[in-house]
């Protein structure tokens, strides 16, 4: 194949050879690595990894595939497929560049954006996969960094095995700069290389601010929902204990590092869906689940309904239909411990927390009948009052009764069972 092919001009070079665009005799595209002989050191380098290549090349999910191999005297070629554009032009154009993760994070950059949970997991699942794979067959990459992250059809791959090497006690860190690790960091290199690339993708902040807390978040932190917020901490947890100094206390293995990242996909599923794109935020009505409620309009709501509530108690009272109120009573209690229990769920207020809530509520109210009300009415109000609080528990002790389900807690389940109002 390499013999059939036209070159059309450099697109990439680096310390161990150069990368060119050519063309075969069908005209597709495709991209050619040339590491000449005499830079003896990075030849011996590449060939080595060329026959590990060799052997676990069916092995490894999402390693940039090799289409042919070209060795003689004077350099190493091999071909790969061409990877896509970072936008719509054609190869043929001088223009064009190789869409990298590195590119991906500048657009998004430019564009003053920000990546979300389900795109971290959309992006680094499968590289994962190729690093895991890797190590499995006792290879470790060296070399993981945005630059090496290329895309092909949409899909992220590894690339540039030419530090690839077989895991042994003497093998060395090699690589970038802030994406190999220091000296002190005992152990695998890959580890800390996917880190790193997790945390400028995330943060768009170079890995030597990791740990800083002015570097946490993105630029366009604003821009992110509360959801994306908790997932981003989730994923700096798991990034700072893959770096952690005592090798004991990092994952056992790429593996384990895997499973503690996408662990945020079984969080969110009914939030977002992870697998599948960014995390759906909707603009929704207040009583239903597929929002959030945040702290404003859950006071706005919540209040809104009290008064609403309060007026009705009071034109019962008149009406001395303690019966009727207890109905209609309970026909507000419902969107009110609606909005309370999501409210709940979207802030993680505690149990105690929501019902010290509903109980002030209704100690509210009978402040309000002791100043407003005779005697008599009072008491008819206090019983009233006593009937929705119990009411009111007892809905929560039903809440309280349902199980977790698809990474939901129970106030979210109970929301979404009255997401009907």
């Amino acid at each position: 194949m390499i013999d059939n092919i036209e070159m059309v001009r450099e697109i990439g070079r680096g310390g161990f050879g150069r990368v060119f665009l050519v063309k075969d005799e069908a005209g597709m595209y495709y991209a050619l690595k040339k590491i000449p002989h005499d830079k003896s050191e990075h030849y011996g380098k590449e060939l080595s990894a060329l026959k590990l290549y060799h052997k676990i090349k069916d092995k490894i999910p999402n390693l940039i595939p090799i289409l042919d191999i070209k060795i003689n005297n004077l350099e190493i070629s091999y071909i790969m497929p061409l990877a896509d554009g970072v936008d719509e032009t054609d190869p043929a154009f001088p223009e064009w560049r190789p869409k990298t993760l590195t590119k991906l994070i500048a657009q998004k950059c430019e564009n003053g954006g920000i990546f979300s949970a389900g795109d971290a997991i959309n992006v680094f699942s499968p590289v994962f996969k190729a690093a895991e794979a890797l190590n499995k067959e006792g290879i470790i990459h060296r070399d993981i960094k945005p630059d090496n992250i290329l895309f092909l059809n949409g899909e992220p791959f590894l690339s540039d095995i030419g530090l690839m090497k077989e895991d042994d006690p003497g093998v060395s860190s090699a690589g970038t700069p802030t994406y190999t690790p220091p000296t002190w960091y005992t152990g695998n290199p890959d580890m800390w290389g996917l880190a790193a690339t997790l945390y400028f993708f995330l943060t768009q902040n170079p890995p030597d601010t990791i740990g800083r807390a002015k570097y946490i978040f993105p630029k366009a932190k604003d821009k992110m929902s509360a959801a994306d917020i908790a997932a981003l901490r989730h994923f700096h947890r798991v990034i700072l204990r893959a770096m952690r100094e005592n090798a004991t206390e990092r994952f056992i293995d790429m593996h384990d590092f895997f499973m503690a990242f996408s662990d945020i996909e079984e969080r969110n599923k009914q939030s977002a869906k992870l697998l599948d794109g960014a995390i759906a935020e909707k603009s929704t009505s207040i009583f239903l689940t597929s929002g959030r409620i945040d702290r404003k309009t859950f006071s706005a709501a919540y209040w809104f309904i009290y008064i609403i509530t309060n007026i009705f108690t009071s034109l019962l009272v008149d009406l001395g239909s303690t019966p009727t109120y207890a109905f209609v009573g309970i026909f507000f209690i419902w969107p009110m411990v609606t909005i309370l229990s999501k409210r709940a769920h979207d802030a993680n207020i505690s149990t105690k927390t929501a019902i010290c809530i509903l109980i002030a509520s209704r100690a509210l109210g009978i402040a309000n009948a002791y100043f407003f009300y005779d005697v008599e009415n009072f008491v008819k109000l206090i019983a009233m009052l006593c009937i929705e609080l119990f009411i009111n528990i007892a809905i929560f002790a039903i809440f309280l009764s349902f199980k977790p389900t698809n990474g939901i807690n129970k106030y979210g389940v109970c929301a979404q069972k009255l997401s009907f109002f």
